[in-house]
């Protein structure tokens, strides 16, 4: 019974101390899952970050401070070489160059992974210029003017092609095509652009014989003769704007060439038919039923823009010229003034009513209205010189016709004023008239000058007649 009882006991102390080990070794490890969270945990923790990546692989390749691209340092290649010996082979290990790398090698080593370098993206080293001297800031200076200028001269030669093959067209068959767009009879207004490009070509145009069948200006006016003899009144009014652009638009030199074509076509029968003769007014009137409203407004817009080209040579730079001249004599500004003023008073006669008004109207009625203002500015100039004695005396001009010129003035001034005010809608900008007036009185001493010397002159001319009759009588 004794021996019972101690057996038990000492299996109950064996199964406390079994139990007790039991719960120590629950206590001491953890459960599984943590166990799998904990080994993640760690192992992102000792994957590398990019920016530790970057700079492990820049050190890695052994950049050495210079521009050189893709050169190791020994020191890289000694570890590889150790890392081929220790038989680490399809591993990177980066060598401990720097004693702050060991955390970030160790990394390399535990993970295993091998980036690879990204394509188009090269590490360069960041370094500071060295200080520009003023030998290299003057040198750079000429070679950017240099520059600049061969790239002026390269458009130049642009400008040059483009114009030769311009020019190319212009004597090729699309010349007939572009003259018959330009001035096709329809409702729109004559296009300004196509407007520069003739004015251009009979800029660039050389001066050519005048019976050369290459010659440009004869091309030109044969082509707007052709399209005035048209019996539609739009195409003749196109075309007799280009003309009238003609003495408007053009320099010195490329007007007087345009204007001897002109005059010595004027003399020409047509090649097409012997019995026309180029340029003749009345030729122009012959006109449809339809344009027999507009018969008053083409007969006078024809008759200007012919008088235009005949009556007063080169254009207005020209005229201004001559006016401006110090050799000019006096008779021959009062006869350039009386042209300029039978001009102007027959470039008053183009008028339109609400019913012949429309667009092709109105572009006529500005580019009358602009022309005028322009020759009143140069009238008004040359009449104000003349009457303070600014032109050299030389064979003394006729008494009455500076008398008439001065006279004039006065009624031209008033019709003017109330032709730019009765077309007032259509013509808006009136400062080239408004702005060139002739002071009244000087102008009317100077012309009582004159007429006192025309006064003195005649009795002078009476007295030596009266003399040569009593000599007579004696006799």
């Amino acid at each position: 019974m004794g021996h019972r009882r101690l057996a038990l006991l000492g299996l109950a102390v064996v199964v406390l101390f079994a139990v007790d080990g039991a719960a120590a070794a629950s206590k001491g490890a953890p459960r599984a899952g943590s166990q799998q969270r904990r080994s993640t945990k760690a192992s992102r923790s000792s994957r590398p970050s990019r920016r530790d990546i970057d700079e492990d692989e820049r050190e890695f390749q052994g950049w050495d401070g210079e521009t050189k691209k893709g050169t190791r340092s020994s020191s890289s290649s000694k570890s590889s070489r150790a890392a081929r010996d220790d038989g680490s082979v399809g591993r990177r290990v980066r060598p401990s160059s720097t004693p702050g790398s060991s955390r970030s090698s160790s990394r390399y080593q535990e993970s295993g992974t091998s980036r690879r370098r990204s394509r188009g993206m090269e590490l360069v080293p960041s370094r500071r210029s060295p200080p520009k001297s003023s030998m290299l800031s003057g040198l750079a200076a000429t070679m950017k003017g240099k520059a600049a200028s061969m790239q002026e001269d390269a458009k130049g030669k642009v400008t040059e092609w483009r114009n030769i093959a311009k020019t190319t067209v212009w004597f090729s068959s699309k010349m007939e095509k572009f003259m018959i767009q330009m001035t096709w009879p329809d409702d729109g207004a004559l296009d300004d652009a196509w407007v520069k490009d003739t004015m251009n070509f009979l800029e660039s145009a050389g001066n050519e014989p005048p019976r050369s069948p290459n010659n440009p200006n004869k091309r030109i006016l044969r082509k707007l003769w052709l399209r005035m003899t048209e019996g539609d009144y739009r195409t003749k009014l196109k075309a007799l704007q280009i003309l009238h652009h003609t003495t408007m638009d053009l320099s010195s030199e490329a007007n007087g060439r345009v204007r001897n074509q002109f005059m010595k076509m004027r003399d020409e029968t047509n090649h097409k038919n012997r019995n026309e003769v180029y340029f003749e007014p009345a030729r122009i009137m012959d006109v449809t039923s339809s344009g027999m409203p507009f018969l008053p407004l083409l007969r006078s817009y024809s008759s200007f823009t012919l008088r235009r080209m005949t009556e007063v040579q080169g254009g207005p730079k020209q005229i201004a010229s001559t006016l401006r001249s110090k050799k000019t004599s006096q008779p021959e500004a009062v006869a350039l003034l009386r042209r300029l003023d039978k001009l102007i008073c027959t470039g008053m006669g183009c008028k339109v009513d609400r019913k012949t008004l429309n667009t092709i109207t109105g572009q006529v009625m500005q580019l009358t209205a602009r022309d005028l203002m322009t020759l009143w500015r140069l009238y008004v100039k040359g009449l104000t010189r003349l009457i303070k004695g600014g032109y050299k005396e030389g064979r003394t001009p006729a008494p009455e016709a500076v008398v008439q010129l001065l006279t004039q003035y006065g009624k031209t001034q008033q019709a003017l004023e109330r032709y730019l005010t009765h077309f007032k809608k259509i013509v808006r900008d009136r400062r080239l008239f408004e702005d060139n007036q002739v002071d009244p009185a000087a102008l009317q001493v100077c012309l009582a000058s004159v007429t006192q010397a025309d006064g003195q002159g005649a009795e002078a001319e009476e007295e030596e007649d009266d003399d040569d009759d009593d000599e007579e009588q004696e006799e």
